[in-house]
């Protein structure tokens, strides 16, 4: 073998090699969730609506969020509204897996589960992605602290009539 076909050799086992690690399946499986978190955070507008079990401070009830353009408006229950800059997604997953196919509110969804690390916490993330927009249609929240557990339930909407409350 001449000295040429010998580094090409070289340099596709290294592809290969490469391709087979654990970091570069852990990439692929995770794509689904870093193109969500991407399309969630470049949505024009979205309201959130946050049904707290516990938000780490034995504290629960329901949130409603609406996002417009750059601003985040939230109020808690029937409260009055605040507003705020938005705060986006962090693209920190790891851990992704797709669990099945479901259907939720008669939508076809992608069940995945994944760890996000949101702001200093580490939290158990399953959310159902609705195949035709690639959105997600709602996600459940669990940290893994147990000195901080916190649980939500997140569900969302796009539609194009959301507009800023104040």
């Amino acid at each position: 073998m001449d000295e040429k076909t010998m580094r090409l050799c070289l340099v596709l086992s290294i592809g290969v090699w490469s391709l087979a690690t654990p970091a570069f399946a852990e990439d692929l499986g995770c794509k689904p969730i870093h193109t969500l978190i991407r399309d969630l955070n470049a949505a024009k507008q979205a309201r959130l609506i946050n049904h707290w079990i516990n938000d780490g401070s034995n504290n629960f009830g329901t949130q409603e969020v609406i996002l417009v353009d750059w601003s985040e408006y939230s109020r808690w229950e029937e409260g009055p509204w605040s507003i705020n800059q938005r705060e986006f997604t962090p693209d920190a997953v790891s851990n992704c897996h797709k669990l099945r196919d479901e259907i939720v509110n008669g939508v076809s969804t992608l069940l995945y589960i994944y760890d996000l690390r949101d702001y200093g916490s580490k939290l158990q993330v399953r959310t159902w992605i609705n195949k035709d927009t690639g959105l997600p249609l709602q996600s459940q929240f669990i940290t893994v602290d147990p000195k901080n557990f916190e649980e939500r339930l997140t569900t969302y909407s796009f539609d194009t009539d959301i507009r800023a409350p104040m």
